[in-house]
């Protein structure tokens, strides 16, 4: 994770340190037919995926706690969960509601532990399409996520290399796995690549503040998702004033 953190900061400041870069010329054929290809890879891996998802719904671990608060969120509308401790056992001390996953707190409830964006995603899917969505958003998130990251690749790198480490992010283990389990990994990766990307756009047009306070915006909602995102957001607060990005600099830590 340190050398993740240390790789976004050397290219943020790569990034605002290049003074001209073409923000409104039109892309290039090869860029449309890459561009197409990228949709193609991540379409293939988001079908592959929905076929093979898990129905990891028993408590056990990670996925399962994440999925049961979606189910929890979707029914109840609250994240906390009364054990009605006093009517079934007589407040009997000895009797503990904690489990993996799950906190027991002072009035006779459970709470889930973790960061809940990815089980507000699951109970909106609950809501609309019953457990039978729920199980297929993170492949959906999956191939959402290979586009925002071939996205920044394409900004970082031409177009047909970013469609080379795309292909390979497809395919590799830790991708297909996470994707085919409810893991909120899949929603702080589609939040930290869009942003980047994001920010890479903007960085060109410095005097400008809204589209950098979006780009935080989008970088500090991956922290909604999981804690370790703090890694990624100090990089980036560190690579901003380094370089002193002035306004806009200012306007995308605002927004993170």
């Amino acid at each position: 994770m340190l050398v993740c953190s240390a790789a976004v900061f050397a290219v943020l400041v790569l990034l605002w340190r290049r003074r001209e870069r073409p923000t409104t010329a039109a892309p290039s054929r090869l860029a449309l037919v890459c561009a197409a290809l990228a949709l193609g890879v991540a379409g293939v891996s988001g079908a592959v995926n929905v076929s093979q998802h898990s129905a990891h719904l028993l408590v056990d671990g990670d996925p399962a706690v994440y999925g049961a608060t979606g189910k929890l969120l979707a029914r109840e509308g609250a994240l906390v969960l009364p054990t009605y401790k006093a009517e079934l056992y007589g407040s009997n001390p000895t009797i503990n509601f904690a489990g993996s996953g799950f906190y027991e707190s002072d009035d006779e409830t459970i709470y889930p532990q973790f960061l809940h964006l990815l089980p507000v995603l699951l109970a909106v899917a609950d809501w609309i399409g019953g457990t039978s969505l729920l199980l297929v958003v993170n492949p959906v998130l999956g191939a959402l996520s290979l586009l925002a990251f071939y996205c920044f690749a394409a900004r970082l790198t031409r177009p047909p290399w970013a469609l080379v480490a795309t292909t390979a992010l497809a395919a590799l283990l830790p991708q297909v796995h996470f994707s085919r389990d409810m893991f909120s990994e899949l929603p702080s990766q589609l939040l930290v690549f869009a942003g980047l990307a994001m920010l890479w756009d903007v960085s060109a047009e410095r005097r400008r503040v809204a589209a950098p306070l979006v780009a935080g915006l989008v970088l500090g909602g991956s922290a909604l998702a999981r804690g370790d995102a703090f890694l990624y957001l100090v990089p980036l607060a560190a690579a901003l004033l380094l370089v002193r990005a002035g306004r806009a600099g200012w306007a995308v830590l605002v927004g993170a």
